[in-house]
């Protein structure tokens, strides 16, 4: 486990996060930007799951409040993924570009997706931290 990741991860974030708030000012404008954020998301995705949720719960194995908590943000962002994922086979940006609703749909899942990335840096990244021991 190292610190390192937790730095690299944050990058990720802020990059996703960049993706995001791109898509939410001006939707129509940076519809582009749609597909490449699903590329950047779910290599983000694996990255986290291998180097992030995989050691912290075989270290989280002898304590339960960890392995708590860690089975709610990984229930969240299992069920977060697969709604970005249905969302995706559904609409290719030239579809969603025509639905309103589904256009409201995306900016739902997209503030859903801050407030996870927030969460993380919150909660699961100082875990991350104290199970490092740094």
């Amino acid at each position: 486990m190292s610190q390192n990741l937790i730095e690299e991860l944050k990058e990720e974030h802020s990059e996703l996060i960049q993706y995001v708030d791109k898509l939410l000012d001006d939707i129509n404008t940076n519809l582009g930007l749609y597909d490449e954020l699903k590329a950047k998301l779910l290599a983000h995705l694996e990255h986290e799951e291998k180097e992030l949720y995989e050691p912290m719960m075989e270290e989280a194995k002898h304590n339960e409040v960890f392995k708590l908590t860690l089975d709610i943000f990984k229930d969240e962002i299992d069920g977060l993924t697969s709604e970005f994922l249905d969302f995706y086979r559904k609409y290719n940006s030239y579809l969603l570009m025509n639905d309103k609703d589904a256009m409201d749909e995306l900016i739902g899942l997209l503030v859903r997706l801050k407030i996870r990335i927030n969460s993380e840096e919150t909660v699961l990244f100082p875990m991350y931290s104290a199970l490092a021991g740094n």
